[in-house]
């Protein structure tokens, strides 16, 4: 977790950027640190808080706890306005809602699976402006072979950093 925020925040400061999007937002800690970190930033969490997915302890997203990572969400939401965006819907579709060209930063870290990352790789590039950071989390071949196919197969020239982040400039 610290390696992920740690190296987003880098790309922020280093880049003046002022705007970005970050799809599977989780309980909100990546966002809570990015917004508390950067006043000017303004964000777009997008996420619909599916149920049932592998996690990486080999167990299963339960409903219960993403009810709560919801309700800790939606306080961030409040918290953060109006800086901060919240999409309720799977990556690709939350993306039709975002003005293509208008984000500095994209975030993938929702459906680890290959066609589902492949699907949001293509949909919130072209949100991205000219410049911009397309990067991702969970680049790790033995827990989440889905995103690593998805990124070699999508993303040309991207690096990885500590912490299992993905990341090019476009």
């Amino acid at each position: 977790m610290k390696n992920r925020r740690n190296i987003l925040s880098r790309i922020i400061s280093e880049n003046g950027l002022k705007s970005g999007a970050e799809t599977g937002v989780g309980s909100g800690l990546t966002t809570k640190y990015l917004l508390e970190a950067h006043p000017d930033l303004k964000w777009i969490g997008v996420d619909h808080f599916p149920a049932g997915f592998e996690l990486c302890d080999g167990t299963r997203m339960t409903q219960e706890r993403q009810d709560r990572y919801r309700t800790n969400y939606e306080a961030l939401v409040k918290r953060f306005a109006p800086r901060l965006r919240w999409i309720n819907a799977p990556a690709p579709q939350g993306a039709d809602m975002v003005e293509d060209g208008s984000l500095d930063l994209v975030f993938i870290d929702d459906d680890h699976s290959h066609e589902g990352c492949r699907a949001a790789i293509a949909a919130w590039r072209p949100k991205l402006r000219a410049g911009g950071w397309l990067t991702g989390h969970d680049f790790c071949e033995e827990r989440f072979p889905g995103v690593v196919k998805a990124v070699k197969d999508s993303v040309p020239g991207f690096e990885v950093a500590d912490g299992e982040v993905w990341m090019v400039r476009v």
